[in-house]
């Protein structure tokens, strides 16, 4: 069984919270964090939804993005955010 992947620069900036949440969630071997150098940007730019980071890839393939929705989700799959705020990812 494949888990989720979140894919950002490796450094804090907009995925801080969301890999915070991303652990609570689904503690340390429960997901991956993908990190990427600033210098391979150029070739996986063209490949990410909108063109930015963070993308959280889930188990089935679908590619989420954008870190405050990311941060969300995770909370509603911790259960410490109403779920009926997050709409069409389930």
């Amino acid at each position: 069984m494949s888990v989720p992947k979140l894919t950002y620069f490796d450094l804090a900036g907009r995925a801080l919270g969301l890999r915070i949440a991303m652990f609570k969630a689904f503690g340390k071997d429960g997901w991956k964090d993908e990190r990427i150098q600033f210098q391979d940007w150029k070739d996986l730019k063209p490949t990410t939804p909108l063109g930015c980071l963070p993308v959280l890839t889930l188990s089935d393939g679908k590619q989420m993005t954008q870190s405050e929705a990311l941060t969300r989700w995770a909370g509603t799959v911790m259960q410490f955010y109403d779920a009926s705020f997050v709409l069409g990812y389930s």
